[in-house]
């Protein structure tokens, strides 16, 4: 039941120059509102497969004949090129490469950045998501931050009303925060359309167990919450400023109480600054990766019956678990083709793939643009 996949290389203006059928190993990484990769190991015998490759091109993947996953390449690695043992390693990133290539203006029309404090949007959260994407690297942006041939669906009202005040943090980072505030809301390209999506719930038709003989093995990773009680400081000073606070009493009952104080200050009414503290505490909260390898059946086949940003059903011992796939990993090689679902709460990553130096760059990164954002 292993799936085709017909891998493309791409030029400059995203049209196919080739196919890449020869290679000694894939491996496909397409995550739920985060940027996908893609990893491609090819010898000697593969090199001629090459010859068409463009750097500043990319590759498209199709998945049983219809487009799955298309992207840039960021990396390429090669060892004795010239002789018989060359080896190459060719390294991509999905579109969504590109919301992390782009900060968010306080005036999207700027420089100068003296007129507006703040880019503000308020409306339902994937309909700012995508305001935010259109005005800063799409066919609303100015032309020098236009990202060619990438577009964005009409808006469609998904999710809860928020408010985004974006001031020089990256696009990214933005509309990951928007759509935990919208209810964990999915966004991301489908070809090289940004859209943004409610995650569906099949957690009554995709279950993943033993007894089922879908499930080969998992791994389990419970993070203890970073905070589960946040008082959340709005606009004003000392005894006149505003606040707001809320708890997760199931979590309090676990962990005890965790607090965090969450400084907020551009809030303009009690209504976002509530938005902004539910957002908070989701981003703060116990974090669960179930990492699974699993193996198509006739009654559940991935692709066909789950994807990336559905909910689904998990049985461990003594758990019985749902939640959203945040991410699937597939990796192609001689034997045939494996599927790893990673299912979990937001932040739910596989454990092979946590890189701490990049986490804490990433961490520092945050903290200086709540400084700025301030």
């Amino acid at each position: 039941m292993s799936a085709r996949y017909d891998i493309f290389l791409l030029n400059s203006s995203r049209q196919p120059t080739a196919q890449l059928d020869r290679f000694k190993r894939a491996e496909f990484i397409k995550r739920f509102n985060d940027v996908g990769q893609i990893t491609i190991d090819l010898d000697y015998n593969s090199m001629g497969d090459l010859n068409l490759l463009d750097w500043l091109g990319g590759w498209r993947i199709l998945r049983n004949g219809a487009v799955w996953m298309e992207g840039i390449w960021d990396v390429m690695a090669d060892d004795d090129a010239d002789t018989e043992n060359a080896a190459l390693t060719l390294h991509g990133l999905d579109y969504m490469y590109w919301l992390d290539a782009r900060f968010i203006q306080t005036d999207p029309a700027g420089p100068p950045y003296s007129t507006f404090s703040h880019d503000v949007r308020t409306g339902f959260a994937g309909d700012v998501i995508k305001a935010y994407v259109r005005y800063h690297l799409g066919s609303l942006a100015k032309a020098v931050r236009q990202v060619s041939g990438l577009t964005v669906a009409n808006d469609l009202g998904h999710g809860a009303t928020v408010t985004g005040r974006g001031r020089f943090d990256t696009v990214l980072e933005m509309v990951q925060e928007l759509a935990l505030k919208g209810g964990d809301i999915g966004f991301g390209f489908n070809g090289t359309q940004f859209i943004s999506f409610l995650p569906m719930d099949r957690t009554g038709t995709v279950k993943f167990s033993r007894e089922l003989g879908n499930l080969i093995s998992y791994k389990r990773k419970v993070e203890r919450p970073k905070a589960n009680y946040i008082v959340a400081g709005g606009s004003g000073e000392l005894t006149s400023r505003t606040f707001s606070e809320l708890g997760d009493q199931t979590s309090i009952n676990t962990y005890g109480r965790l607090e965090w104080f969450y400084d907020y200050r551009n809030a303009a009414n009690a209504g976002e600054l509530y938005s902004a503290l539910i957002g908070k505490l989701n981003e703060l909260a116990e974090v669960v990766s179930v990492e699974l390898q699993v193996r198509d059946t006739e009654g559940i086949q991935y692709g066909r019956d789950y994807e990336v940003g559905d909910r689904v059903t998990v049985s461990l011992p003594n758990l019985l678990y749902d939640n959203i796939v945040r991410e699937v990993q597939i990796i192609l090689k001689t034997q045939g083709e494996e599927v790893r679902p990673v299912i979990g709460s937001p932040g739910a990553r596989a454990l092979r793939l946590l890189n701490k130096q990049f986490v804490s760059q990433r961490i520092l990164q945050e903290r200086l643009s709540l400084m700025e954002r301030r």
